[in-house]
């Protein structure tokens, strides 16, 4: 029969005792749950650790300007398990770490003042209704009033007009196609 041993677990590396130290943290602080675990537990366990244990960083001495740089650019590059990652997403991950390292510098467990550069996030494009949309929108809109006064000025082409009541511009959006936008909407008078 052949001898039976135990095996010990590896020994986990500083960064990872430090990283549950900050989960802990977080917690004690009474963050919800699905943040420490979605937002930052994801970030720092599955994209930076494994990261930093292929580059060969296992002290919080050897987190530096230069190797965060490497740790961007090769989220932006190669992207995560699944495939490219949006730069929405490569942000959300850097600034995760850049929280877990305002941490270690104010635990003590790191002197200088390192920080992750945050790529930049691309403008969100809003869909709003055009000149012509709006004109057409008219005749089939019985009550419908602008507040500003047709005698002064036109408005520019870019302002969306939406109702008082939220969320109204969608709806307005789609009325306008089955040819009255007075139909989702009840408020006789219209703001910019």
């Amino acid at each position: 029969m052949a001898d039976l041993r135990v095996v010990e677990p590896a020994k986990p590396s500083t960064l990872e005792g430090l990283v549950e130290d900050y989960l802990a943290s977080c917690r004690a602080r009474g963050l919800s749950p699905k943040t420490i675990r979605d937002n930052y537990g994801y970030a720092l366990k599955s994209v930076f650790l494994p990261w930093a244990g292929a580059e060969g960083i296992t002290e919080p001495d050897q987190v530096t300007g230069r190797a965060l740089d490497r740790f961007t650019a090769h989220l932006l590059e190669h992207g995560g398990k699944r495939g490219p990652l949006s730069r929405h997403s490569v942000a959300s991950f850097v600034e995760s770490v850049n929280w877990w390292l305002r941490w270690l510098q104010a635990e003590g467990e790191l002197e200088a003042k390192t920080k992750a550069q945050v790529p930049k996030r691309p403008e969100r494009v809003l869909d709003v209704l055009g000149r012509e949309a709006r004109r057409t929108a008219r005749p089939g809109c019985a009550g419908w009033s602008p507040t500003w006064s047709a005698r002064t000025r036109a408005p520019p082409p870019a302002w969306p007009r939406t109702c008082r009541r939220s969320a109204c511009t969608r709806s307005t959006r789609r009325a306008i196609a089955s040819g009255c936008a007075r139909r989702t909407c009840s408020s006789a008078r219209w703001r910019r």
